[in-house]
């Protein structure tokens, strides 16, 4: 098991950009597919598009189960690029050999103030304490800024 594991891990940090990209356009296509124009911001302003995505999926009928895996992988997507931008964190493949996560493409990393608050409210700018590296924000993927 250990040497699946760590195969495992190899082959989704390989793949993690393609990953990242795809996720960029299914959450795109999501937010559209389910009414909500424009579209594209919400690759910086997922925030905003809460109540949007609550009222759009509020009466949305769930015809089978493969329907219900394609809007659960979605909506789990929204609801880390909300994370990841609330929170200043990134999207990145867990790494910790004993977490239950272990191998999967997670959101974590969230920056914290110098007093130990989340988001990096506080913070002027370029004095982030984020660990990001190695890992992406979708909003970088438009250049930084939503088209």
């Amino acid at each position: 098991m250990p040497n699946e594991n760590a195969a495992q891990l190899s082959a989704r940090q390989a793949n993690f950009t393609v990953f990242h990209q795809e996720l960029a356009q299914v959450l795109v296509d999501f937010i559209g597919r389910i009414g909500i124009e424009p579209a594209v911001p919400v690759l910086k302003q997922a925030a905003q598009y809460v109540p949007l995505v609550e009222q759009a999926l509020r009466d949305m009928a769930v015809a089978d189960e493969a329907d219900r895996t394609w809007l659960t992988a979605r909506i789990a997507y929204f609801v880390g690029e909300v994370f990841v931008q609330q929170y200043d964190g990134c999207w990145y493949v867990n790494d910790a050999p004993g977490s239950p996560l272990h191998a999967r493409y997670v959101v974590g990393k969230f920056c914290q103030t110098r007093t130990g608050g989340h988001a990096g409210r506080s913070l002027r700018a370029g004095a982030s304490l984020c660990r990001c590296v190695g890992a992406s924000r979708l909003g970088t993927l438009a250049g930084g800024r939503a088209r």
